[in-house]
């Protein structure tokens, strides 16, 4: 798998992200990839394989074991569409280039606009991209004031 569709975060950094997402607080996960954007796969005990979802603001099983997520992974159509790859190019051609432990953010949220386009990608932390998209979950749960 191309190092351009994953992240490459120090455990402390993971860690971060992880216990953003109330959810999890407390669980022990055992980490199997993170996407350029910032969706962590995860395994745990007793629950198979899940993601934390950045774009969709949750965190949700996807397969029954790691196996099974591996065997998914082997299947290319399946495996472009859960990292984006076509975005991560698009990214790249427009010269944004990702460090240690940093994603591609979506600003505005995906949430708001029911869109990603690569105008609206920024390079951050990945502990930070997670705080964030948990704070525009607890806002999008609340509404926005004046909506009808």
């Amino acid at each position: 798998m191309s190092h351009d569709l994953v992240c490459e975060a120090p455990a402390e950094e993971v860690q971060r992200a992880i216990e953003a997402w109330m959810e999890l607080a407390g669980g022990h996960v055992r980490v199997l990839l993170i996407s350029a954007f910032g969706d962590i796969y995860f395994e745990a005990t007793g629950t198979g394989v899940a993601v934390v979802d950045t774009w969709g603001l949750e965190v949700r099983r996807i397969a029954e074991s790691v196996e099974e997520f591996e065997r998914r992974l082997e299947d290319d159509d399946w495996r472009r569409g859960i990292l984006v790859e076509e975005l991560v190019v698009l990214a790249g051609e427009r010269g944004l280039v990702r460090g240690a432990g940093e994603i591609f953010a979506v600003a505005p949220h995906p949430c708001f606009t029911d869109k990603v386009v690569v105008d609206e990608l920024r390079v951050m932390g990945l502990a930070a991209w997670h705080s964030v998209c948990v704070q525009v979950r607890a806002v999008a749960a609340a509404g926005v004031p004046g909506d009808a």
